[in-house]
């Protein structure tokens, strides 16, 4: 009968035990049910707003934007430049295009544009 109880007693303590386990796993789940669910809700949310986007590109594309125009050179600027160019070269000259080299420029790109500058002739052939 001594090893009945005792074997009631290690089943009681055994059952105990897996009681105590399970109710941690129980509390982990839940709280990664909670996550899943956080989750959840911010993938419906990003959903909603892809929905969205085709309504609002449609609309966009309903009033197209204005096109884009290039920086031009203003006039006042082509008179400065054509005056120190008189003056530089003791007559008149004409400016034939004008426009502006963004900072952004390659070096190597700029070393040639200097190039190519200073190999011009500026003598009359006329």
């Amino acid at each position: 009968m001594r090893n009945a109880q005792i074997e009631i007693a290690d089943l009681a303590g055994n059952v105990e035990t897996m009681r105590q386990e399970l109710e941690l796993q129980i509390e982990h789940l839940r709280s990664e049910q909670a996550s899943i669910a956080r989750e959840l809700f911010a993938v419906k949310a990003s959903m909603k707003q892809l929905q969205d986007k085709p309504a609002a590109i449609e609309s966009g594309l309903a009033h197209p934007a204005s096109p884009v125009v290039e920086d031009s050179v203003p006039e006042e600027l082509l008179l400065v430049l054509s005056a120190a160019v008189a003056a530089f070269l003791g007559r008149s000259a004409r400016i034939r295009a004008a426009h502006y080299v963004h900072e952004e420029a390659n070096p190597w790109a700029q070393q040639g544009r200097a190039f190519v500058q200073a190999s011009h002739n500026l003598i009359h052939h006329g």
